[in-house]
């Protein structure tokens, strides 16, 4: 099955020119953060690399005939979208589309709903969730995302949308054919993550957030200034998803990013942490990262993820490390809710601190029950996909999962 995947997933350059067999090219070696933030163009947060990779990794398709491919792009450089649709059904048998949380006022989808509207060949959707609680409308959200949805919920072989709270704003709205799945990127290595137990110490913690020289500046109470005295006294690193790039005073400073390490130079980091906030960073490493196994393997040298990023948690459980994922919006709330991830409230977390939540959320007992949901929701996934007609190659191992033997392989070994 030729599959073309939309949207890009790798933090590559994108190339302009259409010839046969071309690929992006990799990321700079440069040693400015200006240089390394140019890579994401395509991907914007990079948390987006895990969901998105989630489905090409996890399906039975043809990859010597399928692709990553920039949708908007391609109408543009055909001239419209009856000829980009003619392009895509000589090329591929399906279309996957992952969204995330395109369902807010203001967002847009330019001309994706009228493609998929001329197109003939099937066409998948995933991930799409709810970015805000507001009421069930779609008058509320742009013309052309509205397209989209009606356009989908008339066409797509699966409209999988991220948990119920978003399916049951859809179906209110008229989407009446939208199906809680869940995150794809919790289901690409379900024996790491259903095999997840409470971490042994909490003296190496690996943290994401919402770290802004803007936020930071806020003389109260903001999302970066309460994880930043949150950690204090825990030995900790920082995961920057992009926000690094609002750091301009340092942009463009030598030596500040090694691409070897996916490290940032900590001295000159915690300074313009120290100028935005006038708190000190409890932060010793911060990293960056522009592919996805670079992140996993990151993870394995720590007990635990904490932080108030949705995606970086994720990718720690990839790896087999126990999670604790803050939430403050209705978009991650729902997402931990679906799955029974271990979390909290990012205001609880500031109150108490780091060290006594992660004693407080990350019990055994809290995994057994993230176990029993998540198992529940690997489930739905599975038969989801199967029911659509696509087939998942790590179909083997999701059973070996559900319905394990009784002298069952042990996970990866992890870290504390």
């Amino acid at each position: 099955m030729r599959l073309l995947f939309f949207r890009p997933g790798p933090a590559i350059h994108c190339p302009e020119p259409a010839v046969p067999f071309q690929s992006g090219v990799p990321t700079s070696a440069g040693s400015t953060i200006a240089a390394h933030a140019k890579a994401f163009d395509i991907v914007g947060n990079a948390g987006n690399m895990i969901h998105r990779m989630a489905m090409v990794q996890m399906l039975d398709f043809d990859p010597l005939r399928s692709s990553h491919v920039n949708l908007f792009k391609l109408i543009k450089k055909m001239g419209g979208v009856k000829s980009a649709a003619r392009l895509i059904e000589e090329n591929f048998d399906g279309v996957v589309l992952t969204m995330s949380n395109i369902i807010r006022a203001g967002a847009s989808e330019g001309e994706i709903g009228a493609l998929v509207e001329e197109l003939k060949c099937d066409v998948y959707c995933v991930g799409a969730g709810l970015q805000d609680d507001i009421p069930a409308d779609l008058s509320l959200l742009e013309p052309d995302l509205q397209h989209l949805l009606r356009v989908l919920n008339d066409k797509a072989r699966l409209l999988g949308v991220r948990g119920h709270q978003t399916e049951r704003w859809l179906r209110a709205a008229g989407i009446s054919r939208a199906q809680a799945i869940g995150c794809p990127s919790m289901f690409v290595y379900p024996r790491n993550i259903s095999t997840l137990r409470p971490p042994k110490k909490i003296d190496r913690i690996i943290s994401a957030g919402h770290m802004t020289p803007s936020d930071m500046a806020s003389k109260t109470s903001s999302r970066a200034r309460d994880l930043l005295k949150a950690f204090d006294g825990v030995k900790a690193s920082y995961v920057f998803q992009g926000e690094i790039r609002n750091f301009k005073a340092i942009a463009g400073k030598l030596f500040v990013y090694d691409e070897a390490t996916s490290r940032l130079n900590a001295t000159v980091v915690s300074n313009a942490i120290r100028k935005a906030s006038g708190l000190e960073s409890p932060f010793s490493t911060y990293y960056s990262f522009n592919e996805v196994g670079a992140w996993r393997q990151a993870c394995l040298r720590y007990n635990a993820y904490v932080g108030d990023r949705i995606h970086g948690g994720v990718a720690a459980m990839q790896a087999g490390v126990p999670a604790l994922v803050l939430y403050q919006d209705a978009r991650v709330a729902e997402l931990v809710d679906y799955h029974g991830i271990p979390s909290c409230h990012l205001s609880d977390f500031a109150r108490l601190g780091c060290r006594a939540a992660v004693e407080q959320h990350l019990q055994q007992d809290a995994f057994e029950k993230f176990r029993n949901k998540y198992l529940a929701a690997l489930r739905v996934f599975s038969d989801a996909i199967s029911a659509s007609g696509l087939r998942l190659a790590t179909q083997p191992e999701i059973d070996f999962v559900l319905s394990p033997p009784v002298e069952a392989a042990p996970a990866i070994q992890r870290a504390g």
